[in-house]
C-alpha cells in the first residue's frame, strides 16, 4: 500500500529564527494518527537564521541522524565538544544521557537547511561516537546510496536498530525498481517530483517536501517527473 502525504497536511511553525516542517507530533503539534511510524519518530525539515541556534537539551534514547541540504551546522556539548556539518553531510549522533547538545547555524549571512530524524535506539546498545558521511556523490549519478545500516558494513554509518537509511538521486525521467527491506519503509522528497508505482498498479506522486508511506510492499518502482533527491528509510 502507498500512502502519500503532502506537506500542507504536516505540522508547520514559524518562530522566525526557526521555520520547522514536522512529518510526526513535535513540540506544539500533535495529530494522533501520526506520533510515530515503527521506529522512526520524528523528521523535521529545518531553516534556522543566520547566527541562530537551539536551545541547549538533552534527548531520550534515540539515534539522530542529521541531513545538511544548506549551509554549515555544528552540534555543541555541555562537555565543550563540537561537531561541524558540512553541506550534503550526513552526522548519526548518538546522545549520551544526562549530556545537552545544541545545534548552531555557523553562518552569519545565509540560512541552515537541514532535515533530522529521530530513531528510537536499542536500549541495550552503548552510544557510538560521533559517525559522518557524504549524502551521495552527485556528480557520480549515484541512483542509490545506503547512508546508514544495523552492521555500518559498506562505508556507511552504524545505527543502533533494525533500520536501512537510503538517499536516492534520480534525473528527469530516470527510473529504478527499488527492492525494500523490511515490513514497512517510507520516502521523503528533499527536491523534485516523483512517481511511485507497486505491483498492484497503484501511482502516487510526491513533490519537494511530501512523503509516502510504504506498507507491507517488497519492490515499488520510482519515475523522476523532475530531477529528484529523496531519503528512503525501510524498517523491520
Amino acid at each position: 500500500m502507498i500512502i502519500p502525504r503532502i506537506q500542507k497536511q504536516c505540522g508547520h511553525a514559524d518562530f522566525g529564527w526557526l521555520q520547522a516542517q514536522y512529518t510526526f507530533s513535535f513540540g506544539h503539534y500533535f495529530d494522533p494518527d501520526f506520533t510515530h511510524y515503527g521506529a522512526l519518530r520524528v523528521l523535521n525539515r529545518e531553516t534556522i537564521a543566520p547566527k541562530a541556534a537551539c536551545q541547549a537539551k538533552t534527548y531520550p534514547n534515540i539515534n539522530i541522524i542529521n541531513f545538511i541540504l544548506q549551509r554549515d551546522a555544528e552540534f555543541h556539548d555541555s562537555e565543550g565538544n563540537r561537531i561541524h556539518q558540512s553541506e550534503n553531510e550526513c552526522l548519526l549522533l548518538s546522545p549520551i544521557p544526562h549530556i545537552s547538545y545544541s545545534e548552531h547555524n555557523v553562518s552569519h549571512e545565509k540560512p541552515l537547511i537541514q532535515l533530522q530524524l529521530w530513531i528510537n535506539a536499542y536500549v541495550e546498545y552503548f552510544c557510538h561516537p560521533p559517525q559522518k558521511r557524504k549524502l551521495a556523490n552527485l556528480a557520480n549519478n549515484d541512483a542509490l546510496t545506503l547512508l546508514a545500516s544495523p552492521n555500518g558494513s559498506e562505508n556507511n554509518l552504524k545505527i543502533r536498530q533494525q533500520i536501512w537509511i537510503s538517499h536516492i538521486y534520480l534525473k528527469t525521467e530516470q527510473s529504478m525498481t527499488l527492492s525494500l527491506k523490511g515490513k514497512n519503509s517510507y520516502l521523503y522528497s528533499i527536491t523534485g517530483i516523483v512517481k511511485l508505482a507497486n505491483n498492484n498498479h497503484k501511482i502516487a506522486y510526491i513533490h519537494c517536501s511530501d512523503n509516502a508511506f510504504l506498507m507491507q510492499e517488497q519492490k515499488v518502482k520510482l519515475t523522476a517527473q523532475t530531477d529528484f533527491r529523496g531519503i528512503l528509510i525501510c524498517l523491520n
